[in-house]
């Protein structure tokens, strides 16, 4: 006889931006909150994390955005940051290419978070590698605020900086998304950036600065249940050909995302045991 083990319920949100309005968590029947990133601006972050820990009272799951890092040197406080923002909270889980195992009735589910940072190695009219990135790369540099507002060692930030810290943060996902499979457990995958093109609105349709929002990896999403992702303030909840559910949930600044469900809650079901 087959035992179908209860589904693991999430809270879903991203993109708070509480320096654009305060936030105040409603209190959800869930097992887990998630937060996909872009909480507050850079020396924000600390007391923001501390405030949402304590209003949900369930264990938060956190993915670092972009906009964690505004005013932050990324290479010499990155990690001091991250530990702080560890310790300041018992239930708080940052996952800075990290990972969290959450054991639900039996099943172990597998959180992966990066920032995960974009590749920017693919353009709507079909340029790929290097000839795309040179075009993503000047498109940014003319319009983003990262490459303006984060440093690394004491310089701005520029794209071949976060291309590289994306191939990092590519492997580790990767590693951890095969090392879940073979031992049984579900991958969760949860990341700020986007991990597929599906998830670029049509109101930017033929920008070249969507390939520094989006990654083009379905592929990584193959025996993933659910990705999460922030970044894009607009909402989104499909199923990739893989069978991979993504799901972004983000505020945006203000009122700006009508679509944004406050008590968004998910189910992730476990795969069924069979009782012999």
């Amino acid at each position: 006889m087959k035992r179908t083990n209860p589904p693991l319920r999430l809270h879903v949100l991203s993109d708070l931006h509480i320096e654009h309005g305060g936030f105040i968590a409603p209190m959800v029947a869930c097992d887990v909150v998630v937060v996909a990133g872009d909480l507050a601006n850079g020396r924000r972050m600390t007391k923001a994390l501390m405030d949402l820990c304590n209003q949900v009272r369930k264990p938060v799951v956190y993915v670092p955005g972009n906009h964690d890092w505004y005013q932050v040197d990324i290479a010499g406080e990155r990690s001091s940051m991250v530990r702080a923002w560890r310790v300041g909270a018992g239930n708080l889980q940052v996952l800075d290419d990290g990972v969290w195992r959450y054991e639900h009735h039996g099943v172990t589910y597998r959180f992966i978070g990066s920032t995960w940072w974009s590749s920017m190695d693919w353009t709507e009219d079909g340029s790929t590698g290097e000839d795309a990135f040179a075009r993503v790369r000047a498109a940014a540099l003319g319009c983003l605020n990262d490459y303006r507002l984060i440093r690394k060692d004491d310089r701005p930030l520029t794209p071949d900086d976060s291309r590289a810290m994306h191939a990092l943060s590519t492997r580790f996902l990767q590693q951890q998304i095969a090392e879940a499979q073979a031992v049984g457990e579900v991958p969760i995958v949860v990341t700020h950036f986007l991990p597929s093109r599906s998830s670029c609105h049509e109101q930017y349709r033929g920008s070249l600065v969507n390939a520094y929002f989006a990654n083009d990896r379905d592929d990584l999403t193959t025996g993933v249940p659910l990705w999460i992702h922030g970044h894009t303030h607009r909402s989104f909840d499909y199923t990739l050909p893989t069978g991979c559910r993504v799901v972004c949930n983000p505020r945006g600044y203000g009122t700006e995302n009508l679509a944004f469900q406050l008590d968004l809650r998910i189910e992730v079901a476990p795969i069924p045991h069979t009782n012999k």
